[in-house]
């Protein structure tokens, strides 16, 4: 199977992805705990939290998709699956992952001109605390690029296991 030759890179970078996603979730709890206690202590929260807790919020849910990809793990509407023969689910599973391979890479072409606009403004948040955008906007194509890539080998492997 060409996902288990790149098994071990993909490890890796999942890895990597996932530690940043479970550190963008701690972020965002310790902000928004901090956020209330102050509001309900001191009567004022810390700046820009909504700001930081979107853009860790993104960055965690694009840098997940790869590892779900990967893991076949997505959201399945499996009402009809289990009363269908063999040959309609291995079909049905090809389209879904062919479809899915599709919008990934147009997703992952979107956000990549969304990245190279926003570098070439040098675009920033609007908030009392200013931060740029661009590299949550790499991240979320880094996300998609990983994903496709994993949906392409998932495709040639579908074609190898029938041949």
């Amino acid at each position: 199977m060409i996902l288990d030759r790149f098994g071990a890179g993909l490890a890796f970078i999942d890895r990597a992805m996932f530690q940043f996603c479970a550190i963008g979730l701690f972020v965002i709890m310790v902000l928004g705990a901090t956020d209330v206690v102050l509001n309900n202590t001191i009567g004022s929260g810390v700046p820009a939290t909504i700001d930081i807790s979107q853009v860790m919020f993104v960055s965690s849910v694009f840098l997940a998709l790869p590892i779900v990809v990967r893991k076949k793990e997505h959201i399945r509407i499996d009402l009809f699956v289990g009363v269908c023969p063999d040959l309609i689910k291995k079909i049905a599973e090809a389209i879904s992952v062919v479809l899915s391979a599709a919008v990934y890479l147009f997703l992952a072409y979107a956000m990549w001109n969304l990245f190279q606009a926003s570098w070439r403004v040098n675009e920033q948040s609007l908030s009392i605390l200013t931060f740029p955008i661009y590299p949550i906007k790499f991240l979320a194509f880094l996300g998609l690029a990983v994903a496709t890539l994993i949906a392409f080998a998932q495709i040639a492997d579908i074609f190898r296991k029938r041949s």
